[in-house]
């Protein structure tokens, strides 16, 4: 994957989320899903996470952008909700 081409300030974060495939017919509203995705790239305060970590936050969370004609979001490091090994 290239290099992400925006350097990000303060404790930005720029995740892309892992596909996610639903089953079922229940509906689960944005506020209440959580994701997962990979960091690729982060601002120089982002402390708590590196570049290639597995993280999950809610589905609110950031702003939606693209990226190599992927979807990503650009979220403060506060969003994340944990660090998966």
């Amino acid at each position: 994957m290239a290099e992400f081409p925006i350097n990000l300030a303060g404790s930005l974060v720029c995740v892309m989320p892992d596909s996610v495939r639903q089953k079922g017919k229940v509906f689960i509203p944005d506020w209440a899903r959580c994701l997962r995705g990979k960091v690729i790239a982060k601002g120089p305060d982002a402390t708590e996470v590196e570049i290639g970590d597995s993280v999950s936050f809610v589905a609110t969370a950031g702003m939606e952008s693209v990226f190599q004609g992927a979807a990503v979001r650009v979220m403060r490091e506060d969003d994340i909700d944990g660090v998966f090994e």
